[in-house]
């Protein structure tokens, strides 16, 4: 008696453990991703923080000095960085020293990053001087475009699943031919 190959025991069992090892391996690949977002959305933080912490003794010169042009030219260089979308220093008369902004970043998988990162995140740093760390000087502002961050992880997490996916093709392919 001649069994059909696809009723036969060992078809159904390869068909079986492809199918565990799709699973695992798309389980794993989402693992790994959860993992990366993780450490991307706190790499945002950590990124601006740096970033503040680097302007922070300019600034709080500029607004001991109250120099609008130098405060200008400190808020343009900060809005170079990709992710920063504005950038304002304030004195402590509440007195606006620099206030630079410039649009978005518009893509279609913008609102992917949106929901995951959020649209906007704002920073802010108050100003003082190291020998008077009591007498606040004003507030250095920064908004941020998540964006520039979001559309890395995004990439990163494509790369992951086609990856995971093609894994897991190949070893479908080896299990049948064997």
């Amino acid at each position: 008696m001649d069994i059909r190959f696809t009723q036969r025991l060992s078809y159904k069992q390869a068909r079986l453990t492809v199918l565990v090892g799709f699973v695992l391996g798309t389980l794993l690949s989402l693992m790994q991703i959860g993992i990366d977002y993780a450490s991307e959305d706190a790499s945002i933080n950590r990124e601006i923080l740096s970033l503040l912490e680097i302007s922070h003794n300019p600034a709080s010169r500029i607004a001991y000095n109250i120099d609008a042009e130098l405060a200008q030219e400190l808020a343009l260089g900060l809005l170079r960085s990709p992710a920063i979308i504005g950038a304002e220093l304030v004195d402590n008369n509440n007195t606006v020293l620099a206030n630079v902004k410039r649009p978005e970043l518009q893509n279609s998988y913008r609102f992917i990053s949106d929901f995951l990162f959020g649209a906007q995140r704002r920073f802010e740093d108050r100003l003082y001087l190291d020998h008077l760390p009591n007498e606040s000087l004003g507030v250095l502002r920064l908004d941020v475009d998540t964006y520039a961050f979001g559309s890395r992880f995004l990439r990163r997490a494509e790369v992951t699943l086609l990856n995971g996916f093609a894994r897991s093709l190949i070893l479908t392919g080896l299990l049948l031919a064997l």
